[in-house]
C-alpha cells in the first residue's frame, strides 16, 4: 500500500508567498501565548526558566509571522519530495496525513526524553522518564510546529501555479533521485581511482 521505490521520488522547486506562513505563524504565536498565559494561571509547576522560554519561543514565532504576513514581499522559494510516504499520506486525505503527523510527533517526542533519561543514567528510570516528560514539555510544540510546516509545504505546492514549479533534476534527460544517486557515486569512484 505504502510501498515506496527510490526511482519514483521527485525533488521539485516552488515559489510561495510569505502571507500564508506569516498568517499560520501569527496563529500559532498567539495560541501560543495563550497557552503560556494558562499555564502561569493555573501555577502549574513549571520553573521560570521554562516558562521564560515559552513566552519568548511564542513571541518570536508571533514576530516572524507578522514580517511575513505584512513586511515581506519576495517569495519563499521551497524544495518539496515527491512520491514520498509524506506526499502519498497528503493526497490520500488531509486528515491522514494530520493524523500521522501527530502520532510520528508524540513517537518523536518520547524517544527524545527516553534518550536523554537513558544518557543522564539513574536508578529510578520511571521516575526520571515522568519527570523529564513534564520538564521538556516544550520540545512538543516544537516539533509539532516542524511538521505543521511541512503540511503547509504539501498544501502550498499543490496550490501552487504550474509556472512557479520545476523540477531541479530536468536539466539532464530524465533524471530522477535513484539515477543522480548512481552518478554520484560512480563520479566518487572514478574520482578515487584517479
Amino acid at each position: 500500500m505504502f510501498g515506496i521505490n527510490i526511482r519514483q521520488l521527485k525533488v521539485m522547486e516552488y515559489q510561495c508567498s510569505p502571507v500564508t506562513d506569516g498568517k499560520t505563524s501569527v496563529a500559532i504565536g498567539v495560541a501560543g501565548i495563550v497557552l503560556t498565559a494558562a499555564i502561569i494561571a493555573t501555577e502549574s509547576g513549571l520553573q521560570t526558566w521554562e516558562l521564560a522560554l515559552l513566552a519568548v519561543a511564542d513571541v518570536a514565532m508571533l514576530a516572524w509571522g507578522a514580517y511575513c504576513w505584512k513586511v515581506r514581499r519576495k517569495p519563499f522559494k521551497r524544495q518539496i519530495t515527491l512520491g514520498g510516504l509524506s506526499d502519498r499520506l497528503y493526497r490520500r486525505g488531509h486528515w491522514l496525513f494530520a493524523a500521522c503527523s501527530f502520532v510520528r510527533c508524540c513517537v518523536e517526542y518520547a524517544v527524545i526524553i527516553t534518550l536523554i533519561t537513558l544518557l543522564d543514567g539513574g536508578t529510578d528510570f520511571a521516575g526520571a522518564f515522568a519527570e523529564r516528560l513534564r520538564g521538556w514539555f516544550f520540545l512538543l510544540p516544537l516539533i509539532m510546529y516542524g511538521t505543521f510546516r511541512e503540511y503547509l509545504s504539501y498544501y502550498q505546492y499543490y496550490h501552487t501555479p504550474a509556472g512557479l514549479r520545476r523540477d531541479l533534476f530536468a536539466k539532464t534527460t530524465k533524471t530522477d533521485l535513484y539515477t543522480e544517486a548512481m552518478k554520484q557515486m560512480n563520479d566518487g569512484k572514478e574520482g578515487k581511482q584517479h
